[in-house]
């Protein structure tokens, strides 16, 4: 989705001409549509490789181009395990 002062925008990034034009407009663009589902990246690994890289690259070449800036969400798996998991189930940060 893409969220201006006017309007919200909801795209799909494969198959949009208007990408290009949009991300001109912007002053920043956030991307978060990744698969961040353990089980799939190991079922389907092309599909995650696809969705979480390889379809995001004309965000990032659009970005790039018209020196927008970009932020690219990881996944939580990255990061491990939260602090939360380590804390005792009846801890307020848990």
């Amino acid at each position: 989705m893409f969220t201006t002062r006017r309007s919200n925008t909801c795209l799909n990034i494969k198959h949009d001409s208007r990408l290009e034009g949009l991300i001109k407009m912007a002053d920043l663009t956030i991307h978060l549509a990744v698969i961040c589902t353990p089980a799939d990246y190991n079922t389907l690994p092309l599909e995650t490789i696809y969705n979480n890289f390889i379809d995001a690259r004309p965000v990032v070449k659009y970005c790039s181009e018209n020196n927008k800036r970009l932020i690219h969400f990881s996944t939580c798996e990255v990061y491990g395990k939260t602090t939360g998991s380590f804390l005792p189930k009846d801890h307020p940060l848990a």
